[in-house]
């Protein structure tokens, strides 16, 4: 996810510039999502990803042109990068913790929980779901 400018005609704003690609060093495609949409874009020869009305530089700084404007000055935001990133992979929940290090994150009926900086890896399936409308608090028992 990157933060960035986004010159339309002229006009400044800020906007989100989502980016997933097949491959860090050599991708085949990138998935671009920004507020207009969500486009596949394919790698071309001279490094970037272009794809009708689209091309993608990520070297030596992330820029998308468009039809619709050009976004510039990229930066990432690492941050937020990990939980789009778990948003793109289909995670339902995910929750985070330190000292000791913890993840956990749910998807469908498995729960992850992921510790020591994510050297261990647990996996479980989600046996029962109890929801108390009243605390407005759901348990899942895994």
């Amino acid at each position: 996810m990157f933060d960035r400018e986004f010159e339309l005609f002229k006009q400044h704003s800020e906007q989100r510039l989502i980016i997933q690609a097949s491959r860090a060093d050599k991708p085949e495609f990138a998935w671009v999502f920004v507020d207009s949409g969500t486009f596949k874009l394919n790698y071309a020869n001279d490094g970037s990803s272009e794809s009708e009305g689209y091309k993608l530089t990520l070297s030596p700084s992330v820029s998308l042109k468009s039809h619709a404007g050009h976004w510039f000055n990229c930066v990432e935001d690492s941050y937020a990068s990990v939980w789009e990133n778990a948003k793109l992979r289909g995670v339902d929940y995910r929750g985070t913790g330190n000292e000791p290090a913890w993840i956990v994150e749910m998807r469908g009926q498995r729960v992850f929980l992921k510790l020591d900086y994510e050297r261990l890896i647990l996996e479980r399936m989600i046996e029962k779901t109890t929801t108390m409308t009243q605390y407005k608090k759901t348990v899942f028992k895994a």
